[in-house]
C-alpha cells in the first residue's frame, strides 16, 4: 500500500466478516477470541471516526500507526483460517480411516 489514500479507503471499507460456527470449539476459546475481536473492532471504529473528523496530518499519523496493526490482524485471521481448515481436514481423514477399518473388519 504505497498510496496513503488507498490505505484510508481500505480502512473506511474494512468490514469484519461473520465467523463460521463450530460447535466443537470450546466456549473459553470462543469467548477469548470474541473478546479480542470486539476490542479490535471497537478500536478500528474509533480510529475511523477520529480520522473522519481530524486534520489530514493527524489522519496520516493515525494511518501509519494502525496499518501495521491491521496487517497483523489480517495475517492472524488468515493463519487461524488456514490452521482451522487443516485441523478440520485432519479430523475428517481420521474419521474416514476409522470407518474404513471398521468396514474391513465386518465379515
Amino acid at each position: 500500500m504505497d498510496n496513503k489514500y488507498e490505505v484510508f479507503i481500505k480502512l473506511l471499507n474494512f468490514n469484519f466478516s461473520k465467523w463460521p460456527v463450530d460447535k466443537k470449539v470450546t466456549n473459553d476459546l470462543k469467548e477469548d477470541s470474541k473478546e479480542i475481536r470486539d476490542k479490535v473492532k471497537k478500536h478500528i471504529k474509533e480510529k475511523t471516526a477520529k480520522l473522519l473528523s481530524c486534520p489530514q496530518e493527524q489522519a496520516v499519523k493515525d494511518l501509519k500507526i494502525i496499518t501495521p496493526i491491521l496487517e497483523k490482524l489480517a495475517n492472524l485471521v488468515t493463519e487461524f483460517t488456514k490452521n482451522f481448515a487443516e485441523k478440520k481436514k485432519e479430523k475428517n481423514w481420521c474419521r474416514q480411516e476409522l470407518s474404513s477399518r471398521f468396514l474391513i473388519q465386518i465379515p
